[in-house]
């Protein structure tokens, strides 16, 4: 449930009875009421705040509900593609496993060595 600050202003119009202004947390005008007492008047403003209040909660809700299948979606999307690229993936490389670990083995000790001399070259202070 969604909790507002409401002011509301009354003026006293001969003739015509009351008129309530209401207005948000922020100043901005929301609503303006003609009633014959301030009685009726605030139990009209009364009746618009529930109206308002259970129109934001249906749009909340709703809202709520579209961000999960979104979500539920998004997540289906995503195991999906990595099946499929899991798929291509080995498709392409099958018949030359040797190749590919050979190629992964080079590519994880060249990222180890350049590791390795560059935070040894960093503790002694050399060019870095």
């Amino acid at each position: 449930m969604v909790h507002t600050t409401w002011h509301y202003v009354t003026r006293h119009l001969p003739g015509i009875g009351v008129v309530l202004t209401i207005y948000d947390a922020f100043g901005n005008e929301i609503e303006e009421v003609v009633a014959d007492t301030l009685d009726d008047a605030l139990e009209q403003a009364k009746t618009l705040a529930e109206a308002a209040g259970a129109t934001l909660e249906v749009a909340a809700r709703a809202i709520a509900n579209a961000t999960l299948d979104v979500v539920r979606g998004l997540g289906a999307a995503v195991v999906d593609g990595l099946d499929s690229a899991y798929d291509a993936t080995r498709a392409k490389l099958e018949g030359r496993e040797p190749d590919v670990i050979a190629g992964i083995v080079v590519v994880a000790l060249t990222i180890l060595t350049v590791t390795y001399i560059f935070n040894s070259a960093k503790a002694k202070g050399d060019a870095f």
